[in-house]
């Protein structure tokens, strides 16, 4: 904005807005008579005015009248067109011709209205019109005509190309191949993937976060196959002319001033500096004044998007803000993510501004920055909306022309004349101004446009680096996404290595991203230059630069330049970057300084993980830029002075800071002195940091390849450190670690344990210890052994320890030097065995992975994911991993996952003291390997393992081992262990000094076998010299070191081997050799000695235990027979006490019948049960007090055949909902389980009741809970199992109502046992019931009925009451009356009047408590099944209780008992069995005893009326289940003709047997109907295997089906005798009816209490005839359908309406078909890859977006939903829930299983507010899941873990299955669910 309108403060407010929006327009206006045509006065302004008008005057040109300057009559497309040719054709064709036009129009059509749909911010633009108006015209302009035939001609010029370039969207699948890739930032695309060789190498798949672009055809990216099918037709054409050079000249004129004139417009107005002026030539003048263009005061209010606020805080305060409801605020909020900013206020000025007001008052509480709110002129957003639109228009024009993007490239970097800024520049610079939605646009051209053409890209770049700085800083100030940010385009740039090496040496790009660095860090600096993260911690931004530009540093330097590749451009540029990174390192060496607490501890911890993780992110920078050293002699020799140079320059600022400052002291230790830096780690200030150190490690490693020492000319330099100097650091960290451990810096708190923790964490330990252990080896091998030794003995403060008089009386400090003492010999055991380092040993990268894969399977075997984590791999180089395991360890597959485990082969590698195990691991190491070796039969012993040889370099190392210094230390702990009154030894010195010896040995043996050996190493002569083999002699057989006898055994067994050949050529030394070695042979005699001894008294108790075992197992032979009296007498015992009436269980050969007159003798069943609460005995009776079983009560859908997109509140739903029964299509029905955990009723309600008073006191939003007491949820007392209600025990029926065997001259009305009764005549004394049947209407209960009187109880039931039509109540003649009429035809009335009568004298009586219980599941069962307050009252409660029961039953036989071979009794589990008996018996007398019998009595009557009448009202055939239609007639029959008394329970009887017979019956007929093809042959094997069906037999079957078929009105000719065999169609009506069977068998085993057959098994070929045996049915067709009744029957079944109606073709609900299968879970692709690929491209319709972050897949439906974002969110009753929540409602009754897709979980749902997440069923080849495909490895489907899954699902333990988990895992408490 123009500086001179600072002057408008001046004028009023009103005033002031009106002229920002139009100066020109306004301000002459308002001074109309002020000026004359030139722009002068007539007389003087006031000065305010005066000086305003000179500011205008000078800078917009004066006050010209809009006719002094002739401007065209634009009114049409056609004007505008002819206007600018014409300025095209006089070459003065500029940006305002466009703009003239685009003033004029753009507010016409973009302004936002007032009454326009804000979530919708684009439904009141007319498109045609702007197509018509804006962008039609500049098409005909760009082609000059017709742009579709010039589209195709220029479109035809574009070559095929040879790369993809295309952008990943966030959650796009992406592959690299680890075989050909250059590292894994190298990515395809899915198709290009599917059409190249990687997709059959070892290749990775990840999911993108929405940045990126597929590098398919990009040549430096990959080392092998660069192209995919597509893209290598690019390369076939070979070199060709530029493009451009094809386009015609006139259509690139056109096409510069078009695209140029776009692009500068589109910057100018979205990058904006303020929101209510435009630019001068875009502003409205009066000329331009339209009819609908006088909106002069609308003012929209803009509410942009940061990271800082959540979607709650923006809802929360829209709401407020906007006074609009939570769904507008969600969907604003929504867009305000997505886009970056939303319009939430079209209104006046003052409207506007208070939005902005009280959003940023409600943003800023609490200390946070605000939302950013800006109040725009209408006519400003209106431009804006013009400009993205007009980047999408260049963006399609772009992808359509190759022709079009070169020239677009020259534009973009064209420097404007005025500004010297290319507008690429500007894109660059103004990034941060722009908001998400225009970001996508501006970078999405940019891809389209510089990436694809290499010069093009290195121009790219080159600007990209001068820009950096800027940007990185724009992106520190900036609140988006990294991934929304310009500076996401390094890793496009930087990783192209020939762009990075033209970079490093033509743009010097190290300097410049390390001055950005550097930048950043100077402020965080103390006094003496280095960093301090405490004194700077609340100065640190909140966005840290490390990362982002350390990262690309990383990028530059990943691939190092050829040894010919280098230039002195390019050493000049890398030694420039060395040079700042020496300084940022400089920085860092010796920071964050701690001091050890010796009075008291520290008041609060330090905060210490800023410097590590700078620490980290710098690291890696050090290992590449020595790969970039070590690759030319002279960058290599340059980059060590100058490293040297500046340890030197730290050395000297640290003497000048008294708390660093070192002084020289010289230490004495057994004759030898050495000078030693005094700088006591216990007292002084102590960093451990020092990366200027490590990188000289590092550095080092690499010296011999240029024949280079530290004594070389090259490194001969003044300002150099010596050796004791430089090692200082690293051994100062060493020692700081070794006192940590020995418990001396406890007082510093837990910030330096973590520290340590971290310093030797796998990820970090390789820049940090792994360099301090080189670093000490590199000073071993320049410094002499004596003084180096002595110096790490000064370090540890064990000068005074070395000493043979030493004595110390303090117990703590004794520990502390003890500890010190193995930390010391620990550091030596490191120094002079860990030589698995390439350049420190001879060995290989391979070898040195190889030995860390040893070391850690010698822990533990370890799975592939816990392998490659421990070791610390880069994740580029898991491939050599995988490679060297193989080699070294077998894979063991245990179910789904495999573990590895060591081969025997590789134990002796193991190193007990590897320095990469902490104190743990070397103890548990140690165990496991010796339990191997154990089982192998190898000798229980770890010796050291042979080293290999150390190279050239680091030879000088093995000095040491010869050293006075080392041989005494040695010899002096060896004394100590064998001085009983020496206060400072230890086992674990011992040990160490051992592994010294072997490893001291092992060297020796080397130089020996070796004649070549470069030095003869002579350990044992000189050891001769301090008596060191007398010493080990002497502890053989010491009790002192017990634990280590077999590894000094080894020790000395080593030495004589090495001294064998020196016995006789050294005189004295020879014979006292040969004395310690008689010694030393008598000790070891007399171990083995002591070791047969042991194993011969071992061996005599194993004999004396086996003569026991075996006097043991005679006496019971001899006694076989008193102990079988014995057992059978308690047997005996046991039977009578439980029930004495009960005859011995009958077996008719082998097969129970448990229906009709021949049913079997039921079993005892237990009646003693003890209470898990308060472990008290009782016996079940009806009559006292009552015991229950916990118990869950669910909906279910796992049998459902309903259509998910039918509306449950349907007019066919509820018609039926007044009688609850079982429907064919199995929809939503209640389902009981129980964990079998009994206890008193008393207990339990005691229970509960301090569940409910401990939730009542309990901080609900804090602290949550895994249960709902309000839901009447809690958890089993004993097995923590989820339940929400109590089952009441019922005695066996046969135990409540005894059969008894009538006596001499009394009749058999009081035995209903062997009743026996015509099917037939059966049937027709129904059908005289059912012909009185009369309806007895009753107004439905009011709800003030209720026995509450509270009000929602009473809103809730007025709800049910107004949803269920109103109920009808039957009855029908009494029982005498049918007796009468079935005795006048001669039939057996007397016998159909026993089956609904008492026995005499046993009316049932149960007690009170078991009523109360009987209520509280009966009222669960209810509220749950129907969705509805419990109520004990309602009617429907027996029914409901019977569809339950019907439903469990049924559910369980389907789900678990369906696989061939299982059998419906025998599979069962314990805990099935018996929930389903309690089930059945409390269902058994609910109607019989506890409900109203004029009730009970109507629901009889409405069942018979369904199953035998037709009628509209009922239910047909097809629309039933017949098992639950069985199931509750069974239990509702016996109150057919009961008055005011109880009725009979089920007995089991002959009318029970004629039920199951009718019903089966049904449900053939069923079949029948819905098969539409039944088999018309067979194979001669089956028709071997069942000669049965060849019998005459069947032949009623196809009389029975023809006659259906005919009723239903499609019966052919191929139903009869010549198109079907009728026992085909048997046979096939046997399989299909066989899951009724099952279930029947099961319902009436648990009713009767006669045992199950035994032996039958699912799908074999008598199950059929087993189970109708068990039922007491026939098994023949021609007896099950010889009845003539039944045929009527059938015909009246196939005649009901809704049977025509659903057999229709025109029916929109097919009808069932039969076997029932159980619902499981949809069928998944084989590779997760098609899976991933198959939901990309998966939109939600709901987002404003039109995209989804976590895409889950419903596992029962399949269903694809946007989880856990607010577009999806759904309202249900009076919650909030996301789309899986809501899924779950209606696909599952509140239980799903959902597949978070792009995090490779499942997502569990139990209602609203519980879940848990567990694996997914895709594993890699390791039997390994990959959560969120962070390793990547190809998965794929596990079948068993799916069907784990599924089985959770079918069996109903999702509820169960969250229960656990979230008592194990904290956070799924408190994770939102209700938002998934």
């Amino acid at each position: 904005m123009p500086s001179g309108f600072s002057l408008v403060k001046d004028l009023a407010p009103t005033q002031c807005r009106s002229l920002l929006v139009n100066p020109w327009k306004k301000l002459k206006k308002c001074l109309k008579t002020k000026f004359n045509v030139g722009g002068r006065m007539d007389f003087p302004l006031p000065p305010n005015l005066q000086a305003l008008a000179d500011v205008l005057q000078r800078e917009l040109g004066g006050f010209e009248d809009e006719d002094s300057q002739p401007m065209p009559d634009l009114k049409t497309t056609e004007d505008v067109l002819h206007y600018w040719n014409n300025a095209l054709e006089k070459d003065n064709l500029a940006c305002h011709h466009f703009r003239q036009w685009w003033r004029r129009i753009v507010p016409k059509l973009f302004c936002p209205k007032f009454n326009m749909d804000y979530q919708s911010p684009n439904a009141h633009l007319d498109e045609d019109e702007i197509q018509r108006l804006l962008l039609a015209p500049l098409e005909q302009f760009l082609c000059n005509g017709d742009p579709e035939p010039v589209m195709e001609r220029l479109a035809e010029l574009n070559r095929p190309r040879a790369t993809c370039g295309k952008k990943f969207r966030s959650g796009d699948a992406t592959y690299s191949c680890w075989d050909c890739g250059q590292d894994f930032t190298c990515v395809l695309c899915v198709n290009c993937f599917k059409q190249s060789k990687h997709q059959f190498h070892s290749y990775k798949m990840a999911i993108s976060t929405g940045n990126g672009i597929c590098d398919c055809g990009d040549t430096e990216a990959w080392k092998a196959d660069p192209h995919c099918d597509t893209h290598a037709l690019g390369t076939q054409t070979g070199p060709a002319e530029p493009i451009l050079s094809k386009v015609p000249p006139e259509i690139q004129v056109r096409g510069r001033y078009v695209l140029m004139s776009v692009m500068k417009y589109c910057l100018e107005v979205l990058t904006l500096p303020a929101s209510l002026t435009l630019p001068a030539d875009l502003t409205y003048r009066q000329m331009d004044s339209f009819e609908d263009m006088t909106a002069e005061d609308s003012y929209s209010t803009i509410i942009f998007n940061d990271e800082e606020h959540t979607f709650d805080d923006v809802i929360a305060t829209l709401t407020r803000a906007i006074e609009c409801d939570r769904n507008a605020a969600k969907g604003l909020a929504t867009l305000i993510d997505r886009e970056g900013r939303c319009l939430v206020k079209c209104s006046g000025f003052q409207n506007c501004n208070d939005v902005k007001r009280i959003t940023e008052r409600i943003t800023s509480r609490r200390n946070s920055k605000p939302l950013k709110v800006v109040v725009m002129n209408s006519y400003v957003m209106a431009h804006q909306n013009f400009a993205m639109r007009l980047l999408d228009w260049l963006q399609g024009i772009l992808e359509k022309c190759d022709s079009f993007i070169a020239l677009f490239a020259i534009i973009l970097q064209e420097k404007d004349l005025k500004d010297r800024c290319s507008m690429l520049e500007t894109i660059f610079r103004n990034d941060t101004v722009l908001w998400k939605a225009t970001r996508k646009q501006t970078h999405h051209l940019l891809i389209t446009t510089m990436l694809f053409d290499n010069e093009t890209k290195r121009q790219f770049a080159s600007l990209f680096t001068q820009c950096y700085g800027q940007m990185m800083k724009d992106y520190i100030q900036d609140d988006h996404d990294h991934s929304f940010s310009i500076h996401s385009f390094s890793i496009q740039l930087f990783t192209a290595p020939t762009l990075a090496h033209h970079l490093v040496a033509n743009d010097d790009v190290l300097a410049k991203l390390l001055t950005t660095f550097m930048s950043e860090c100077e402020g965080r600096r103390n006094e003496f230059g280095k960093l301090d993260f405490q004194e700077s911690l609340n100065n640190l931004s909140p966005r840290r630069p490390d990362h982002y530009i350390t990262s690309d540093l990383r990028y530059l330097l990943r691939t190092p330049p050829e040894v010919d590749a280098w230039t002195d451009q390019l050493r000049k540029g890398f030694l420039h970057g060395v040079t700042l990174l020496l300084d940022i390192l400089y920085w860092m060496q010796g920071m964050d300084l701690q001091t050890r607490q010796t009075t008291h501890h520290l008041e609060y911890e330090l905060e210490w993980r800023s410097a590590f993780s700078l620490h980290n992110t710098i690291a890696p920078l050090t290992y590449l830029v020595m790969e970039w050293a070590s690759r030319d002699r002279v960058v290599f020799i340059k980059t060590l002075r100058m490293l040297l140079k500046k340890l030197y320059f730290d050395l000297k600022e640290a003497d000048k800071n008294p708390a660093t400052s070192v002084t020289y002291e010289t230490v004495r230790v057994q004759a030898q002195e050495a000078t030693c830096i005094a700088y006591q780690v216990s007292s002084r200030p102590i960093s451990m940091h020092a990366p200027l150190t490590r990188l000289l490690a590092g550095l080092s490693l690499y010296m011999q390849r240029f024949n280079l020492t530290f004594d070389s000319n090259e490194l001969n330099i003044l300002a150099k450190p010596n050796p004791i100097q430089m090692i200082e650091p690293s051994l100062r960290t060493v020692v700081l670690v070794a006192q940590v451990h020995a418990g001396m810096w406890r007082r510093n708190g837990y910030s330096l344990t973590d520290q340590i923790r971290t310093y030797v964490y796998p990820n970090r330990r390789k820049e940090m210890l792994d360099q301090d252990i080189i670093m000490l080896q590199l000073g071993a091998a320049l410094i002499e052994p004596n003084q180096y030794l002595i110096n790490l003995m000064y370090k540890f403060n064990l000068a005074a320890w070395a000493e043979k008089n030493f004595d110390c009386s303090e117990d703590d400090s004794i520990r502390q030097i003890i500890a010190l003492v193995e930390e010391f010999l620990g550091t030596l055991l490191t120094i002079l065995g860990e030589r698995y380092v390439v350049g420190v040993g001879e060995v290989t990268e391979e070898d040195v992975l190889r030995k860390e894969i040893i070391q850690l399977l010698c822990i533990k075997n370890m799975p592939h994911w816990s392998l490659n984590k421990s070791i610390g791999q880069d994740i580029s180089k898991e491939t050599g991993l995988d490679q060297i395991v193989e080699s070294v360890a077998v894979f063991n597959r245990t179910g789904e996952r495999g573990v590895y485990e060591l081969k025997k082969d590789f134990f002796d590698e193991y190193n007990v003291f590897f320095y990469h195990y902490s104190k743990e691991d070397q103890s548990k190491s140690e165990e496991t390997l010796l339990e191997k070796k154990r089982e192998h039969g190898l000798p229980k012993c770890n010796p050291p393992p042979k080293p290999p040889p150390f190279t050239k370099e680091f030879l000088r190392v093995v000095d040491i081992i010869e050293s006075d210094v080392f041989l005494y230390i040695v010899s002096l702990v060896l004394m100590r262990a064998d001085n009983l009154k020496s206060r400072c030894f230890s086992e674990g010195q011992v040990q160490r000094v051992l592994f010294l010896i072997g490893t001291c040995l092992h060297e020796e043996q080397r130089s020996k076998e070796d004649p070549n050996a470069p030095k003869k190493v002579e350990f044992t002569a000189k050891a001769s010299k301090f008596d060191i083999f007398k010493l080990l002699s002497q502890l053989v057989g010491s009790q002192r070191i017990d634990s280590h006898k077999e590894l000094l055994a080894w020790t000395l067994k080593k030495w004589q081997d090495l001294s064998v050949e020196d016995i006789g050529a050294c005189g004295q030394g020879s014979s006292r050799m040969d004395t310690e070695s008689g010694a030393d042979s008598s000790r070891v005699d007399a171990l083995e000695a002591r070791k047969r001894k042991k194993a011969m008294a071992e061996a005599r108790r194993a004999k004396i235990l086996a003569q026991m075992k075996s006097a043991q197992s005679n006496f019971v032979k001899e006694n076989k027979n008193e102990f079988e009296e014995i057992s059978s007498g308690l047997e005996k015992q046991r039977n009578e006490s439980v029930c004495s009436e009960i005859d011995t269980i009958e077996d008719v050969e082998g097969k129970p019948i448990c229906l009709g007159p021949k049913k079997s003798n039921s079993t005892p069943d237990e009646t003693l049960f003890t209470c898990i609460l308060c472990q008290e005995e009782q016996a079940l009776t009806s009559d006292g007090p009552a015991l229950v079983m916990a118990s869950f009560i669910q909906l279910s859908t796992v049998l459902s055949k309903k259509n998910l997109g039918e509306d449950e509140s349907s007019e066919s739903t509820l018609q039926y909902r007044s009688c609850p029964i079982l429907t064919s299509d199995m929809a939503t029905a209640p389902f009981v389980a129980s964990c079998g955990h009994i206890m008193h009723a008393t207990c339990w309600k005691k229970y509960f009741d301090d569940i409910v008073a401990h939730e009542r006191q309990r901080n609900r939003i804090r602290h949550t809970n895994i249960f709902d007491v309000e839901k009447q949820e809690f958890l089993c007392p004993l097995c923590r199992c989820l339940s929400n209600s109590v089952i009441p025990l019922i005695a066996p029926f046969h135990l409540l109502q005894p059969q008894t065997t009538p006596k001499e001259g009394e009749t058999e009305r009081s035995n209903t046992k062997n009743l026996e009764m015509d099917f037939t005549q059966w049937i027709q004394a129904l059908q005289i019931v059912l012909k009185y049947k009369r309806e007895l209407t009753e107004e439905p209960k009011s709800p003030t009925d209720a026995k509450s009187g509270d009000s929602k109880a009473m809103e809730a039931e007025t709800k049910v009451v107004s949803s269920v039509p109103r109920r009808k109540h039957y009855y029908t003649c009494p029982l005498t009356q049918i007796v009468h009429e079935m005795e006048e035809e001669s039939h057996d009335g007397r016998t159909f009047s026993q089956m609904f009568t008492h026995q005499l004298g046993k009316e049932l009586e149960f007690s009170a408590s078991i009523f109360d219980m009987l209520h509280v599941f009966a009222t669960s069962v209810y509220g749950i099944g129907c969705d509805a307050l419990p109520d004990s009252q309602d009617e429907r409660v027996p029914l409901m209780m019977w569809k339950a029961c019907a439903y469990t039953v049924y559910s369980n036989v389907l789900s678990e008992l369906g696989e061939e071979g299982k059998s419906s009794f025998e599979d069962m589990s314990l805990r099935q069995k018996v929930c389903l008996s309690k089930l059945i018996r409390v269902c058994g007398i609910i109607g019989t005893n506890f409900g109203e019998p004029k009730v009970i009595q109507s629901h009889s009557l409405k069942l018979l009326s369904t199953l035998m009448e037709v009628d509209t009202a009922n239910l047909s055939i097809l629309e039933y289940d017949a098992f639950g239609l069985l199931v509750s007639l069974t239990f509702a029959l016996p109150s057919l003709f009961v008055g005011s008394q109880e009725a009979p329970l089920p007995a089991a009887n002959c009318q029970d047997l004629h039920l199951l017979h009718l019903v089966f019956v049904a449900h053939l007929v069923q079949i029948m109907l819905t098969t539409d093809q039944f088999t018309h042959d067979v194979s001669d094997v089956e028709e071997e295997a069942c000669p049965s069906l060849r019998t005459t037999e069947c032949d009623i079957i196809l009389k029975f089906l023809q006659i259906i078929r005919e009723a239903v009105g499609f019966a052919s000719d191929s139903d009869g005798s010549e198109g079907l065999r009728a026992d085909m169609v048997w046979m096939d009506l046997k399989r299909a009816s066989l899951p009724f069977l099952r279930a029947a068998a099961v319902f009436y085993h648990h009713l009767s209490g006669v045992p199950a057959p035994t032996g039958l098994q699912h799908h074999q070929e008598a199950e059929f005839d087993a189970l109708t045996h068990y039922l007491g049915l026939p098994s023949s067709p021609a007896k099950i359908l010889a009845p003539p009744i039944l045929i009527t029957l059938a015909k009246k079944w196939a005649n009901h309406p809704h049977v025509h109606i659903m057999l229709s073709t025109a029916s929109k609900i097919p009808p069932v078909t039969y076997p029932v299968k159980v619902n499981g879970l949809i069928d998944l692709p084989e590779d997760y890859a098609d899976l991933i690929n198959s939901v990309c491209d998966f939109n939600c319709s709901d987002s404003l977006c039109n995209n989804t972050r976590a895409p889950a897949m419903c596992l029962i439906c399949g269903e694809v939903l946007c989880s856990q974002s607010l577009c999806c969110q759904t309202t249900i009753g009076e919650m909030n829930v996301g789309a899986c929540t809501a899924h779950a409602e209606k696909c599952g009754a509140g239980k799903g299983v959902f597949l978070r897709i792009r995090e490779s979980r499942v997502m569990l749902l139990s209602g609203r507010t519980k879940g848990c997440f567990i694996h997914s069923p895709y594993l890699d080849r390791y039997g390994e899941t990959d959560l969120g495909l962070k390793r990547g490895f190809p998965l794929k489907l596990c079948r068993s873990k799916l069907d784990k899954i599924q089985n959770l699902w079918i069996e109903h333990k999702i509820p169960e299955k969250i229960a656990y988990a979230s008592e194990s895992n904290y956070d799924f408490i408190n994770t939102p669910w209700h938002n998934m």
